[in-house]
């Protein structure tokens, strides 16, 4: 069985990464090109990029860190955050991305997103799934998707793209730890499909039962930053 492709995140607020200790709530900002290299250091291969301002403003609002980081590291980076044009998307590539993102666009508007798709192929994007319940949730998980689960992989599948970030959440939309029984049913049913789990790991010990789920990989968010035992466990984890 492979190891999980892990994947840390990076959220961009007012210029700066946002650290969030989820359990005392205290907020940290700190250099995002620096923490970048750090990441890169540790043997992180690929970054994922959330700008939280341009999800409020409806475009993506951090092409200057993102260029930065592109120029220093060797990443392959995932961004998202407020992607929902063309024009913005294009931006953003130019910028350094690798692959885009998306959660609410590949529903709001699957025509623009058929036409990215022939103007940057398949494999520069990611359908970001935010699931409550049996719901999706889009627009800043304020709105629910009228597509399930199943309908949404089945059709970007057909497109050609195969990778997909599926993110649970509980009543008060805050990301919940894997669960593997779900994860791996969607992998049972999408056998083609190259699933990630979202954020919200909470035990290092779910390293290797995730494995068995049939999942590609796992995002790193905040509580890898902020909770000591779950960061060795994570390096543990990545190099023995």
């Amino acid at each position: 069985m492979s190891k999980l492709q892990l994947v840390p995140e990076i959220y961009i607020s007012d210029g700066f990464a946002r650290i969030v200790n989820r359990q005392t709530g205290e907020k940290t900002l700190t250099d995002a090109v620096d923490l970048a290299v750090e990441l890169e250091e540790i043997g992180f291969n690929e970054l994922l990029l959330f700008d939280i301002d341009g999800t409020q403003k409806g475009e993506f609002t951090s092409n200057e860190i993102l260029n930065e980081i592109a120029a220093l590291t060797s990443f392959e980076i995932i961004v998202g955050g407020g992607i929902r044009t063309q024009k913005n998307a294009e931006s953003v590539f130019n910028s350094g991305a690798s692959r885009l993102v998306l959660n609410s666009l590949p529903i709001n508007d699957p025509e623009t997103m058929l036409s990215l798709i022939d103007s940057y192929g398949n494999n520069s994007f990611i359908i970001g799934i935010d699931i409550l319940e049996d719901k999706i949730l889009i627009n800043s998980r304020q709105k629910e998707a009228e597509m399930n689960v199943e309908q949404l992989i089945a059709f970007y599948l057909d497109t050609g793209i195969d990778r997909f970030i599926v993110q649970v959440l509980n009543p008060r939309k805050e990301k919940t730890p894997p669960n593997p029984e779900f994860l791996e049913n969607i992998c049972s049913f999408f056998p083609r499909a190259r699933i990630y789990s979202g954020e919200g790991l909470d035990n290092n010990l779910q390293f290797n039962i995730l494995e068995q789920t049939g999942i590609e990989g796992l995002i790193i968010g905040d509580e890898f930053f902020t909770n000591g035992p779950l960061f060795t466990g994570l390096k543990e984890y990545m190099f023995n």
